[in-house]
């Protein structure tokens, strides 16, 4: 026993060395651990408001998509009653036609995040729409049974099937968030 105490005695200041490093260690790895979890939180927050804001841009591009093709429908009967009535597109008929396409596509990051065939086909729907105004601003006369009238019921009518079925798609393909409930 005494030659065990002599023995510590002698290597004491080497046993301090070596526990304070493994202490030192220790340590260091908690402080790596408690600040990696911090970041790993962080990271996970920021993906959670990503989803969030996804989903909910998502959600806002498919009622702006329902709007386009609810008004597209309302053009179509504008169309109609026009050549019913034999009347000069004004400025009054010209307003009422005016489609504008959803100010989230033009929100480039949002759009890269998106499903790409969606993305592609809200784009082609911008298209039309540029297309259906410039025509628009460009007309003068009456619609008659000319093929301009016709022409613009075509796309009207173009543009209300795909606004409506992307809108469809993109509700159903939205990200999914966890929502609270709020009736508990």
């Amino acid at each position: 026993m005494i030659e065990i105490i002599a023995f510590i005695k002698e290597f004491q200041n080497l046993m301090t060395g070596i526990l304070a490093i493994i202490g030192a260690c220790i340590t260091a790895f908690l402080i790596y651990k408690s600040t990696h979890i911090s970041v790993r939180a962080e990271r996970q927050k920021q993906e959670r408001e990503e989803v969030q804001l996804v989903n909910l841009r998502c959600l806002e591009l498919a009622e702006d998509l329902s709007l386009i093709s609810k008004r597209a429908k309302n053009g179509c009967g504008t169309i109609r009653a026009a050549k019913a009535e034999n009347a000069q597109i004004g400025d009054k008929i010209k307003a009422r036609m005016k489609l504008s396409p959803p100010d989230s596509t033009k929100d480039w990051k949002f759009m890269s995040l998106i499903d790409q065939d969606l993305a592609r086909a809200a784009l082609k729907i911008n298209s039309l729409i540029y297309d259906h105004n410039f025509d628009l601003d460009r007309s003068g006369g009456a619609f008659g049974d000319d093929n301009f009238g016709r022409q613009m019921s075509e796309r009207l009518s173009d543009i209300q099937g795909k606004s409506r079925h992307l809108s469809q798609k993109i509700h159903e393909n939205r990200p999914q968030t966890k929502t609270p409930d709020l009736f508990e």
